[in-house]
């Protein structure tokens, strides 16, 4: 079946959203099951009559529209779960929307990786460290694990980190790459207009905020420090390092840029050539 990734998947998180159509009136079991069936159905559906690579991409975005709708509902419960709900819809989101951005502003580096669900072992320990560590507070002290003025400054954070964040992919456009390169395309050029005319690195900022901001918002104290301090020590050796072959490509265009903007991000200089 032809269709272009960025509609595919589009369409696909739009379907997994159909779940909240649901009627919630009816009793929690007979949701669990429709809407396991409803998965089933779909996802039957989709393998039926896309390739082995689209449904891959189907999949990923069904299921992430899906854990993004049960995000919201559970956000919007009374349950005493529901900053869960919202870290749920936050990460969805991120993810799928990583994904959706790189197949308007970039397709032909797109892949599956684009969704950046397998980005790195030790990012998957630090989701799983911020589930653990809200279920033991909701466990222990659930009075924290219900929503107060310091979760509205996450979710700020959060949505102002996903906006920078997809703002400078789609300022960037092709010369936007979820890895460095080591050789420079023909058509790469060096972007300082726009968010790049304030930091030098919008994307690692907006990301850096987004991440803090999930631990902000849900009132994980010790994985609010511990993803500040892993964040900043990930994007201190990835700045050096992109900076390195940036001054590679551009060399005294990129020196005079690098003088005049700064990366963005806290006590994070860049690549020294000297």
């Amino acid at each position: 079946m032809a269709c272009t990734p960025s509609l595919m998947s589009f369409a696909t998180f739009c379907s997994g959203l159909l779940i909240c159509l649901i009627d919630l009136s009816s009793d929690s079991d007979q949701f669990i099951y429709i809407s396991f069936l409803y998965v089933l159905i779909f996802c039957s559906i989709i393998k039926f009559f896309f390739n082995s690579t689209n449904f891959q991409i189907s999949l990923r975005s069904y299921m992430l529209g899906s854990a993004f709708s049960y995000g919201i509902m559970l956000a919007f419960s009374d349950m005493s779960l529901r900053l869960c709900g919202w870290y749920i819809a936050a990460l969805a989101f991120f993810h799928w929307s990583e994904y959706f951005a790189t197949s308007i502003t970039n397709p032909q580096n797109l892949n599956l990786d684009s969704f950046l669900l397998n980005h790195s072992r030790e990012y998957h320990l630090a989701v799983v460290a911020s589930f653990i560590e809200y279920v033991l507070e909701w466990m222990v002290i659930p009075y924290l694990s219900l929503p107060h003025i310091y979760s509205y400054i996450g979710l700020t954070m959060v949505v102002a980190g996903e906006i920078l964040r997809k703002g400078a992919m789609f300022n960037a456009g092709s010369n936007f790459n979820h890895y460095i390169r080591d050789r420079r395309e023909n058509d790469h050029q060096l972007v300082t207009t726009g968010l790049y005319a304030i930091f030098r690195h919008p994307s690692y900022v907006g990301w850096m905020c987004w991440s803090v901001g999930t631990q902000v918002m849900i009132g994980n104290p010790a994985c609010t420090v511990l993803y500040f301090i892993f964040t900043w020590f990930f994007f201190r050796e990835r700045v050096a390092a992109e900076e390195y072959t940036l001054y590679k490509f551009f060399g005294s265009s990129y020196a005079e840029y690098k003088r005049n903007v700064p990366s963005g991000l806290p006590f994070i200089y860049g690549y020294d050539p000297q």
